[in-house]
């Protein structure tokens, strides 16, 4: 495992390698002991929540009055909450790193996420999260995105140590169609099923494809066989952008429920996470009427910052942080809100988590909502002719003190050579760890959806590696 000391201090600089996106993860044990079977203790259920381009700011947690999450707030308040947990900021490098405990750019999956029509994936030499947790006799499955390989065979989830994939292979899908477009390098758009249910498209599903995962996930804890611990990541296509003709995507009613936001794309990109709030919520009820939630281990996270614009601009708020989404900053953005935010209090007794703590007799105390107060972040920004924002350059790099700078406002490197030094050998070390990624043809023709029944199918399986 690729573990770092972690200082204070944070070094940006242009071109870089292993960017880093300040995310949040919510960890919670509610287990008040491992149960056992014949004398032998049992190893935990582990569920895994990923969200997909969720900000900073995109959860009520961190002191948004905008989208309520009572049911990710619940998990916060009744488990840990590691707000210092860090990955790479954009899709496939960060679940590249997720699955084999290394740095994107040791294994060659760093740069630009994988396009659905591109040969490459994540070294099949690799032996990954789901092969480990076989080898110790969980039955694993994956609900939702992939994104790390899919062109062929070998690439595919039920190929590398899940049992069984229901989802999306690529970056992203349509909530209601499940097609993703890609504009090959005529410009001329092809788009395809992006959904499958293991080898197969899944042409028959219909439905928000948010309600999708979670009947799949509740469906995969009821039938799940108890003799052998459960493995199961949730890995939303929420709150990802969709194609370009429809960018945001929710139920009538659940945008509706949100005209307190002043803006509209906003309100829409609101009720996508409302959905996905709800999922957790359901998620754990399931584990409770299975019978085995007092023995699992639930983690929810997401994969990095908000994209609050350009190229698949989601809506989404890091605010009060810099930088979005492909960025090494740490976040950045806001907007407002008409009349009266809904009451936070009223949402998280409402919520289904809350509900499931009261059915298993531990109710929540209410004082550890002051947690909420004491993470919000705060930037003190003095405006001066000194507080002009570092940009870092190929012969200029930034040094930012994140801690007591979390918005990275004050450069403070000419004030410290010596940090900047040390880092900077670090990261020339770190360079020479770097695998080149395999060049591939970036819009190969030969996967378009038309050459396979219109879906984006496997293609290169009879064609040699590059």
């Amino acid at each position: 495992m690729d573990i770092k000391k972690k200082n204070k201090f944070c070094l940006k600089r242009i071109p870089c390698l292993f960017k880093k996106y300040k995310l949040f993860l919510l960890l919670t044990m509610v287990f008040d002991h491992a149960r056992n079977i014949y004398g032998q203790p049992v190893r935990p259920n582990i569920v895994l929540i990923i969200a997909d381009d969720m900000g900073w700011d995109d959860v009520s947690f961190h002191g948004s009055d905008q989208i309520l999450t009572p049911n990710i707030d619940m998990l916060a308040y009744t488990g840990v909450a590691l707000e210092r947990y860090y990955s790479h900021c954009i899709c496939t490098p960060t679940r590249s790193a997720l699955l084999t405990g290394k740095y994107s750019y040791v294994t060659g999956m760093q740069g630009y996420p994988l396009t659905n029509s591109e040969d490459r994936g994540l070294p099949v030499t690799e032996k990954i999260m789901p092969q480990y947790l076989k080898d110790l006799g969980y039955a694993t499955h994956l609900v939702g995105k992939w994104h790390v390989g899919q062109s062929r065979t070998a690439f595919l989830p039920t190929m590398r140590g899940f049992d069984t994939h229901y989802g999306h292979r690529g970056g992203f899908i349509d909530y209601y169609e499940y097609t993703l477009q890609e504009a090959d390098e005529t410009g001329e758009e092809v788009s395809g099923l992006g959904l499958f249910r293991n080898m197969s498209a899944a042409w028959e599903d219909e439905g928000y494809v948010t309600d999708l995962y979670t009947k799949e996930a509740k469906a995969i804890i009821t039938s799940h066989d108890e003799l052998a611990p459960l493995f199961l990541t949730v890995a939303h296509n929420a709150p990802h952008s969709g194609n370009a003709a429809a960018v945001l995507q929710a139920p009538a009613e659940y945008v509706r429920s949100m005209r307190h936001i002043e803006s509209p794309q906003r309100r829409i990109f609101a009720a996508m996470v409302k959905k996905l709030d709800e999922s957790v919520g359901e998620i754990v009820n399931a584990l409770l009427d299975k019978g085995i939630l007092n023995n699992t281990i639930i983690a929810f996270i997401s994969d990095n910052g908000g994209m609050t614009t350009g190229d698949s601009m989601n809506y989404a708020s890091n605010w009060p942080l810099r930088g979005i989404k492909m960025t090494p900053f740490e976040g950045g953005n806001l907007r407002g809100i008409i009349g009266r935010n809904p009451p936070y209090l009223d949402s998280l007794q409402n919520s289904i988590v809350y509900k499931v703590l009261r059915r298993i007799d531990k109710p929540f105390n209410f004082k550890k909502m002051e947690i909420r107060d004491e993470i919000k972040v705060i930037c003190n920004k003095v405006k001066s002719k000194e507080n002009d924002l570092c940009y870092p350059q190929n012969n200029y790099w930034c040094l930012f003190n994140i801690k007591e700078d979390p918005c990275e406002v004050h450069d403070v490197s000419a004030k410290n050579p010596r940090i900047v030094h040390n880092m900077m050998t670090r990261l020339r070390k770190e360079l020479e760890r770097v695998k080149s990624r395999n060049k591939t043809i970036y819009r190969d023709p030969r996967s378009f959806p038309r050459l396979h029944n219109y879906s984006w199918d496997i293609w290169a399986d009879n064609i040699a590696m590059a």
